[in-house]
């Protein structure tokens, strides 16, 4: 049940984004970002978050990252290339 709560909530991004959301907020990228405790469950939802778009390839606007792929006493590294989309496996920068 928690998997098809988690999309459900992707999917919501998405229709609100699809929904000209972009021009009234005055922005041009929108992201969720979500961490999660394991390479595991970042992988899962990962692969549930492609079925939230109309294409069903996975969008470039959900952004996955594990806790243990950055260090907390360097706060930058959060900003480092271990960032996926479900779309690939290509690693983002998060102010890419």
């Amino acid at each position: 049940m928690k998997g098809k709560n988690f999309l459900n909530k992707m999917k919501a991004y998405w229709h609100y984004w699809q929904k000209d959301k972009q021009k009234q907020l005055g922005i041009s990228v929108f992201r969720v970002l979500t961490l999660t405790e394991k390479q595991g469950r970042k992988e899962s939802l990962r692969g549930l978050t492609k079925q939230a778009g109309d294409t069903k390839q996975g969008s470039e606007m959900f952004w996955f990252a594990c806790e243990k792929s950055f260090d907390l006493a360097k706060p930058k590294t959060i900003l480092d290339p271990i960032w996926q989309t479900p779309k690939n496996d290509t690693l983002h920068h998060l102010l890419e």
